[in-house]
């Protein structure tokens, strides 16, 4: 299981709210070992943390497809985020790619 923080991730609206900065951690997730999702010929310790995660706090509706390394040292992979006014991490497809380190 591993849980996920991101700090000031960019992001941009479509509507009133002034484009930003977000920060927010989302609850553990678990990590299995199956068919990597951007890569499928290949097997991999792969996490999503599901249709309707939030962050803790509520405030933000995260989508994260990660893929780590055995010890969930590095991880790779895409993460969304919607606030639904019209908000979100990338005004083109929704989702920011990232690499993250522990």
């Amino acid at each position: 299981m591993t849980s996920f923080e991101f700090r000031r991730l960019s992001f941009s609206c479509f509507g009133d709210t002034p484009d930003g900065k977000i920060s927010g951690k989302v609850g553990r997730m678990k990590i299995e070992k199956r068919s990597n999702p951007f890569d499928p010929g290949k097997q991999g310790h792969v996490y999503f943390s599901g249709r309707s995660q939030a962050t803790l706090d509520k405030q933000v509706a995260v989508f994260i497809t990660g893929v780590t390394d055995q010890k969930a040292k590095t991880t790779r992979g895409n993460l969304g985020i919607s606030f639904g006014d019209g908000c979100s991490a990338d005004p083109g497809t929704g989702f920011s790619k990232f690499t993250a380190r522990r």
